[in-house]
């Protein structure tokens, strides 16, 4: 039996070590990167920047691109502002670009966004010779089309250089942008020094217009870049290999050897999954070889490929010119690649082609951390009064969400759900785990904001800021109920309207008349009870057709106002324990999911540890 399996470990070992040759020769032949000379041609080109709610960051992007070395005669600026429910639109024009808006809530998602935008470029009277693709949170170098244009003497499809800025004092962050250094620059740079046709990777593109012509984009995947590669190789990563390598192999087997590049580039798994492959092939043929298997056989395999792969990350930070820093933020890589086979596993549980992906926004405004993939706002109960008062009768939507650790639960297996929560205006801390998880983020979150709390202290500095309010949801009468109680405690309190629709599947509820009773009340201040993650997730989709200023998902709020629910008592709202005296009162519905928010509170949890332990910055020598 030992022979046998040593010989099983063995075969085991031939795709990874296939895989990791391959890396190693990418790695030797970017040490002779190739040089090309600066374009002098008088291309006129077009830069679309895709963009979905990203206000924050959306005008540095523009002003990066305005200062391009490229003559201003010779480009246009244009943003997509896609099914946008902030300001990227304003922001964006007064920055200085050209801003396109599109509202198509039935084709979301990056992909559908530049197919729209290429086609309105083809069609004008005087198109551009070539349209070149930037992400909204990207900062371009200002050599950059100058460096894109050049490449179209050699290819009508061109991928610029695609790095990530490091924060000098994060581990994490400095093995993140090293992780984009091996790819882009070593990975893809070795590509090129052998002759091999550039791969596409979604940002820092550039196509030429007969190209476009010819290949309409048609790529609407969350891998758009992949799919648009390898659709031009064939006609002329998880996700994309699951739908093109059967394709590609088809191909080889009738002739099309010249994709055989193409086949083995997108058979090899994203680093942290090779290494953590390798990692456990040798743990496995270690062990095999301590009861009794040959040696060669159990290990030998697996011991190469580890060689090679640690030869590829080697050579490949030379080659991309590594700083001594970078060399040491290797010591802390284990804890990276845990954490990214962990986001792996959840993105293979909820992928959503559509949906649009973006990076995750760690710091975007001082007092927020993101905890389990969601952004947790650090206020007190008064601060958060004070941030809505200021939006009654803006006359634009700010979307709160009062995060408990079942919205975090959720979260990690629905991508709607994580998408909603990481657009909101504000996510109060509800529930006391999420208080702990973010301080154990290094957050100062200073008290537990509830929902319960928060919902009749609002509808009063509603009243008194002359606003009224609209109570959706609930069952059994308790929206109007909690209205009768509102406005018994409240003076001045205007009730504008109280609907309880049937219980319904959220693609099956009558959306069309709720709007309607909505705009007709003419309230400013919407209160919706449909439960989570139904009511977070109506609130969103429907974002541009509400005409208030203020919606919150309250949850079980009209049932507490109405008195049909108890709340804990105040000793043990404070110690964190609600949760109980509520598991108390309903164990038949709160049981499973309460072990559900256990199970992911304990993952949450190690991943904070994680990084703050071991991804965070050290002292200074």
């Amino acid at each position: 039996m030992g022979e046998v399996a040593a010989v099983a470990s063995a075969m085991a070992a031939v795709p990874p070590l296939l895989c990791c040759a391959y890396l190693f020769t990418l790695a030797l032949s970017a040490l002779r990167p190739p040089r090309f000379a600066a374009s002098r041609s008088g291309h006129r080109l077009a830069v679309l920047i895709p963009a979905h709610n990203e206000e924050l960051l959306v005008a540095r992007c523009v002003r990066s691109l305005l200062a391009q070395t490229w003559p201003e005669r010779q480009r246009r600026v244009i943003v997509i502002a896609d099914n946008c429910s902030d300001s990227t639109a304003r922001v964006a024009g007064e920055a200085g670009a050209e801003v396109w808006q599109r509202t198509d809530p039935n084709a979301r998602g990056k992909g559908r966004a530049l197919r729209w935008a290429i086609d309105r470029l083809l069609a004008e009277p005087s198109p551009p010779d070539a349209v070149a693709v930037v992400d909204a949170d990207s900062l371009a170098d200002p050599g950059l089309l100058e460096h894109l244009d050049a490449g179209l003497e050699r290819s009508p499809a061109v991928q610029a250089e695609y790095l990530v800025l490091a924060d000098p004092g994060s581990r994490r962050s400095r093995l993140v942008a090293l992780g984009f250094l091996l790819f882009h620059r070593v990975r893809l740079g070795g590509r090129a020094g052998l002759g091999l046709p550039a791969a596409l990777v979604g940002n820092g593109m550039l196509f030429a217009r007969a190209l476009l012509e010819e290949q309409p984009w048609d790529a609407f995947s969350g891998v758009e870049d992949l799919e648009y590669t390898l659709r031009l190789r064939l006609a002329g990563r998880l996700h994309a290999m699951r739908v093109w390598f059967p394709r590609l192999g088809r191909q080889i087997l009738r002739g099309r050897l010249d994709l055989l590049d193409a086949a083995v580039d997108l058979a090899v798994p994203p680093l942290a999954i090779l290494a953590g492959g390798v990692a456990l092939g040798a743990a496995a043929g270690t062990v095999l070889v301590i009861t009794g298997a040959p040696a060669g056989w159990a290990v030998g395999g697996w011991s190469l490929a580890a060689a090679l792969l640690l030869g590829f990350i080697v050579v490949g930070l030379v080659a991309a010119g590594a700083a001594a820093a970078d060399w040491l933020a290797l010591l802390a890589a284990p804890a990276l690649i845990a954490l990214k086979l962990v986001a792996y596993r959840r993105f293979l549980s909820g992928f959503d082609p559509g949906r649009w992906e973006r990076t995750a926004r760690t710091a975007e405004r001082p007092g927020q951390a993101v905890v389990g993939g969601v952004r947790i706002d650090a206020m007190t109960m008064e601060a958060v009064r004070t941030r809505l008062r200021l939006a009654f009768g803006s006359g634009r939507l700010h979307q709160v969400a009062t995060v408990n650790m079942d919205f975090l639960a959720r979260a990690q297996v629905n991508p709607e759900v994580r998408a909603v929560l990481n657009q909101t205006a504000l996510n109060i801390p509800d529930g006391a785990p999420v208080v702990w998880l973010g301080r154990l983020r290094g957050l100062q979150v200073p008290e537990r904001v509830a929902g319960a709390d928060l919902v009749p202290l609002l509808v009063g500095d509603a009243a008194r800021a002359g606003s009224s309010v609209f109570l959706l949801g609930g069952e059994g009468g308790a929206a109007a109920a909690a209205a009768r109680v509102l406005q018994a405690r409240i003076p001045g309190l205007q009730v504008a309207g109280v609907l309880e629709p049937p219980r319904s599947p959220l693609e099956a509820m009558d959306n069309d008349a709720i709007l309607a009773a909505i705009r007709a009340s003419g309230a400013d201040l919407l209160l919706v009870a449909l439960g989570h993650p139904k009511q977070d997730l109506w609130i969103a989709r429907h974002a541009g057709q509400l005409p208030v200023s203020v919606a919150v998902g309250v949850g079980c709020a009209f049932d507490l106002l109405a008195a049909r629910v108890r709340r804990a008592p105040t000793w043990m709202q404070g110690n964190g324990l609600e949760w109980l005296f509520r598991l108390f009162q309903e164990p038949g519905r709160l049981a499973s999911r309460y072990a559900t928010d256990l199970r992911w509170l304990i993952t949450i949890a190690a991943g904070g540890l994680y990084e703050r332990v071991l991804l965070q910055p050290s002292e200074p020598a």
